[in-house]
């Protein structure tokens, strides 16, 4: 049987580079660009201190993921295909991770990690350099769920505070754990006390800090906003407009408890994007999709697997049938980003001594 996981372990790699291969065509957006000017006046003691530091930067200073961008650039330059490299390579480390994590039998793993592998709602997460910080949260938080279920807490509570020093999207994972001792776990409740200590630490400082800010992440919730934030994620999940609120029926129809604890892993990563409006992107989706396929690989198991594995292979190519247009979307970006950016850096390398510039006209989507 390992032959066999291995085999098909093999083929999901295989596909993972036929489908997102056309993404080293792509280039930088403008938050990354933006970030690479920040980065010429960044030192090392900077990620130093905001790593240890218990410290909400309103910012959006993410200390080990600017961190790994820092290195890279540093490295590597303005050289695209190492930084979507790496991100492509954390996704594979991320499908590692989640094989351990998942319940079950191997078909039903299987059937869980292809879930979660080829989302086309997470396109950009498999596309884009930008999407680091979500892909290197979710390695840290599948890292500390799988050692806290190796009953490990100690690690399990460094690797939050590497995935939320990563992406603040880690912050719910205390409460999933919560869940965990609950449903599947010995009650051990004691030791989640840490956990949440850090939660609300960082938790109330953004309150503070951005609670009500009409900013990109600023956190506001009025029914209007929550309503219009769940139906957003609600149609991205599974892909058709408002089909996502069929999954809130799970609950009902089954008393796995696996199930139930996949679900609400999924719900609690996902509900922190409700609090943030101006910020709905179907990337964010990433880390919440993990729990997703932790209930879908317990339901594989719990049913005939290759009921599962039947919806799974019907599912996938409707996700392929979508890529198409995001795909030439995102390169001819991409080529234009490239024209704009080279006729800038040529004159900036012809004529150093200008100092005074007029911007008329540039790429719509910097």
């Amino acid at each position: 049987m390992k032959a066999r996981a291995a085999a098909l372990c093999a083929i999901l790699l295989w596909l993972l580079w036929v489908v997102n291969k056309g993404a080293y065509k792509g280039y930088f957006s403008g938050d990354e660009l933006d970030l690479f000017a920040w980065m010429r006046y960044t030192t090392a003691d900077t990620f130093f201190w905001g790593f240890f530091t218990p410290h909400f930067y309103a910012t959006n200073f993410r200390p080990l993921g600017h961190l790994l961008f820092w290195g890279l650039y540093e490295t590597v330059g303005l050289n695209y295909p190492w930084f979507l490299a790496t991100v492509q390579l954390l996704h594979v480390v991320n499908l590692a991770l989640l094989w351990r994590l998942l319940p079950g039998s191997w078909p039903a793993r299987v059937c869980g990690l292809g879930l979660f592998a080829f989302h086309i709602a997470c396109f950009d997460d498999y596309w884009k350099s930008m999407t680091l910080f979500d892909v290197l949260c979710t390695t840290f938080c599948l890292a500390a769920l799988i050692a806290y279920t190796r009953r490990r807490p100690w690690w399990s509570l460094l690797l939050f505070w590497c995935a939320y020093k990563s992406k603040e999207l880690a912050i719910g994972l205390p409460v999933i754990l919560l869940a965990y001792e609950y449903w599947l776990g010995e009650k051990r409740y004691r030791q989640l006390v840490p956990f949440f200590a850090i939660s609300f630490i960082f938790g109330i400082q953004a309150v503070l800090q951005q609670g009500g800010q009409q900013s990109a992440y600023g956190l506001r919730l009025t029914p209007a906003l929550l309503a219009q934030a769940v139906d957003f994620y609600a149609s991205q999940i599974l892909i058709l407009p408002h089909l996502g609120f069929v999954l809130l029926l799970i609950p009902l129809f089954t008393k796995d408890r696996r199930i139930w604890w996949g679900f609400a892993t999924f719900l609690i990563f996902l509900t922190p994007m409700f609090l943030v409006p101006n910020r709905l992107l179907s990337s964010y989706l990433y880390l919440p999709l993990a729990g997703l396929a932790y209930a879908y690989a317990a339901f594989a198991d719990r049913i005939n697997w290759r009921y599962a594995a039947t919806a799974l292979l019907l599912w996938l190519p409707l996700n392929y049938a979508l890529l198409p247009p995001l795909r030439s979307t995102l390169i001819a970006e991409a080529n234009e980003t490239k024209t704009y950016l080279a006729s800038v850096y040529g004159l900036a390398k012809r004529q150093p001594e200008l100092r005074t510039f007029l911007i008329d006209g540039q790429p719509t989507h910097l």
